[in-house]
């Protein structure tokens, strides 16, 4: 399986649109819909997107070892937890 292929995937699993996919990533439905074809490829800008937005695991998508998605610790989901009931905005954080 390819790197796109992997990509497409992931989208898959999430049962997105491609459109859904790609406003996290900072990308349009072209793009999404390019990569997934195999006439771009996937830059290292997206990987870290695809990791902070979906917790996709990189080692996975660039070779297929290990799992397709990292599991987040309980610090990270009680942050989200914590922003979420707080309000807090996309360009707030909470520090752990």
């Amino acid at each position: 399986m390819t790197e796109n292929e992997r990509f497409k995937l992931i989208r898959k699993q999430l049962a997105m649109t491609a459109e859904e996919f790609a406003k996290p990533l900072g990308v349009g439905r072209s793009a999404i819909s390019n990569i997934e074809s195999g006439a771009r490829g996937i830059t290292g800008q997206i990987k870290v997107a695809l990791a902070r937005a979906y917790n996709v695991n990189e080692d996975w998508l660039t070779s297929g070892e290990g799992e397709m998605f990292l599991h987040k610790s309980d610090d990270d989901e009680l942050a989200e937890l914590f922003a979420e009931i707080l309000g807090a905005g996309e360009d707030d954080s909470i520090k752990k």
